[in-house]
């Protein structure tokens, strides 16, 4: 599968998943109070034992539930962050991380190391001798996009001296500078092509 569109899945399956946790979390917490207030309401027909039993059951996993579907979308958010300095402004150094975000390096690293394990950073890995996160680069956007209905420029192969002739050289195409909408990461793509980010796979 191509990184970007392995990257793309894994955020969608990343926020998919923290959503169901957050609202299978919530169903259970209510099924906690409910059980809690049933004790309040009608105390003979309700032993305390049991309303505590109930509410225990409920509530813990879905405390549970609640957290880990906080911390899925805080990993996305994340994401969106550290992807939009290391883009923008080529912030790849775990130190120039730290500062900007405002944690720890031990944080960052954590956080950058959980990120390429789901495949948010395909191809990517840490450098802990150098201290810096070392990107993939998706350059088959920029070096193959061509504008729509344009074929790629096919070159027969070099024939032998003295009859070969070079072929004129192309005129460098316009780039143009796109910020993403989805992950807000900088590309450089060909002016009038359809290209996709670099960091998420999304169309810009």
């Amino acid at each position: 599968m191509d990184p970007t569109k392995q990257t793309r899945t894994a955020l969608l399956r990343n926020a998919a998943v923290g959503k169901l946790q957050t609202i299978f979390g919530w169903i259970l917490v209510a099924l906690a109070a409910i059980m809690a207030s049933a004790h309040a309401l009608d105390p003979v027909t309700n032993s305390m034992s049991t309303s505590v039993g109930g509410t225990i059951i409920f509530a813990v996993p879905g405390v549970a539930l609640l957290l880990l579907g906080y911390l899925r979308q805080k990993l996305n958010v994340n994401y969106k962050r550290y992807v939009g300095l290391i883009s923008s402004q080529n912030m790849t150094s775990f130190q120039a991380l730290a500062n900007d975000t405002g944690q720890s390096i031990e944080k960052v690293i954590k956080d950058l190391d959980k990120m390429i394990g789901k495949n948010f950073f395909v191809g990517a890995s840490l450098d802990m001798d150098r201290q810096e996160i070392v990107i993939f680069r998706n350059q088959s956007s920029n070096a193959t996009s061509y504008p729509t209905g344009q074929a790629q420029p096919v070159y027969s192969q070099v024939p032998p001296a003295p009859f070969y002739q070079a072929p004129p050289v192309p005129a460098q195409p316009s780039m143009v500078t796109v910020k993403c909408a989805a992950c807000g990461a900088t590309n450089v793509k060909q002016t009038g092509t359809v290209a996709y980010c670099e960091y998420c796979g999304s169309p810009i």
